[in-house]
C-alpha cells in the first residue's frame, strides 16, 4: 500500500502551539508551522435533553513522514532539549491550532487571549489520535472546537 497517495489532500498549513512549564517553573510555548497537512472546518449541532446549539469544529490530519516535522508523544517531547525538539512537534488536548502561519506566543496572557470565542480561525484541540500502519505512526488526527472561519471554495 502506497501511503503517499493517501495524503494527496494534505495541502494546508497550520501553526500548532503546545505550552510547557520549564524546570524553573517558567511558562513557554512551543510553536510549529506545519505544511502539508489537512485542516477541515466542520459545522454541527450539540444536542442535549432540552436544547441544541450550533458548534464549529475541525479535523486536522498531520502525516508523520519525512521530510515533515515528526510527531512525538507529549512526555517524550517534553524530555527533549530545546535543540532536539526543533525537528518534532507534539499535541495534546488543550493545545491550540491556527490556520496558516500564526505569530509566536511568549506570555501566559498571549496564550490566554488566543481562543476561539474571540479570535477567528483559532482551534482548541480536544482529541489527539496517533494512527498506526505496520507498527509505525503514519499520521496524527486531531479534533476540537474552532473559531469562525468564513467558507471558501477551498474549505466548503
Amino acid at each position: 500500500m502506497n501511503l503517499d497517495g493517501m495524503y494527496r489532500l494534505c495541502r494546508d498549513t497550520v501553526t500548532v502551539y503546545h505550552t510547557m512549564i520549564s524546570a524553573k517553573g517558567e511558562f513557554f510555548c512551543e510553536r510549529r508551522v506545519l505544511k502539508g497537512v489537512y485542516f477541515d472546518c466542520v459545522e454541527h449541532r450539540a444536542v442535549d435533553e432540552s436544547t441544541s446549539r450550533p458548534e464549529r469544529g475541525f479535523l486536522l490530519v498531520i502525516p508523520n513522514k519525512p521530510p515533515l516535522v515528526q510527531w512525538k508523544e507529549r512526555f517524550a517531547f517534553e524530555q527533549m532539549s530545546e535543540k532536539e525538539r526543533s525537528g518534532f512537534f507534539t499535541l495534546q488536548p488543550g493545545d491550540k491550532v491556527v490556520e496558516g502561519i500564526g505569530k509566536p506566543i511568549v506570555t501566559r496572557a498571549e496564550w490566554a487571549a488566543l481562543k476561539p470565542e474571540t479570535s477567528d480561525g483559532v482551534a482548541v484541540v480536544q482529541r489527539v489520535d496517533a494512527k498506526r500502519f505496520c507498527g509505525k505512526v503514519c499520521h496524527i488526527e486531531c479534533e476540537g472546537v474552532r473559531g469562525y472561519v468564513p467558507r471558501t471554495r477551498r474549505n466548503g
